[in-house]
């Protein structure tokens, strides 16, 4: 019997991390928005995928809402496009609305050392409204696979 090698492009190992907790900001920074996992990679050439999946609201139509995803804290890294995040959430309406928000995104830490990730939100402007992670305590799900460089 031969001992398995994983191949390259290979999944080695999966994080599922949750949170029900709703967190809501008016803040023209990035915050959390309480969702975030960790990962060892085995080794210096693997990558990370991220996989991240949670319900947003808005409360108004004045504002929209700005996600991306952190290696490390929202001081961190921000694996988007600076103050532009990822993606940007508007509202069709004035009053609140709901809505899916995923992220997926494929990094390269080149490190064996823990990484966490984490999902960042923050709105457009200044008295404009606010936006919510977790909706109504609907269950965000971000995953971490290792995939083998």
């Amino acid at each position: 019997m031969y001992p398995s090698v994983a191949n390259a492009g290979e999944i080695i190992q999966i994080v599922q991390a949750a949170s029900v907790t709703s967190t809501s900001t008016t803040s023209t920074s990035f915050v959390t928005a309480n969702l975030s996992a960790s990962i060892t990679p085995t080794s210096t050439s693997s990558q990370i995928m991220i996989i991240c999946h949670t319900g947003v609201g808005f409360n108004t139509r004045a504002t929209f809402g700005v996600f991306t995803l952190f290696r490390g804290t929202v001081a961190g890294t921000n694996l988007g496009n600076g103050s532009a995040g990822m993606t940007q959430l508007y509202p069709a309406a004035a009053a609140t609305e709901w809505t899916n928000l995923a992220l997926t995104y494929l990094d390269s830490p080149n490190t064996t050392s823990a990484q966490t990730y984490t999902l960042g939100m923050r709105v457009s402007a200044a008295g404009g409204g606010d936006v919510t992670s977790q909706n109504g305590s609907g269950t965000g799900i971000m995953l971490l696979l290792e995939v083998k460089g």
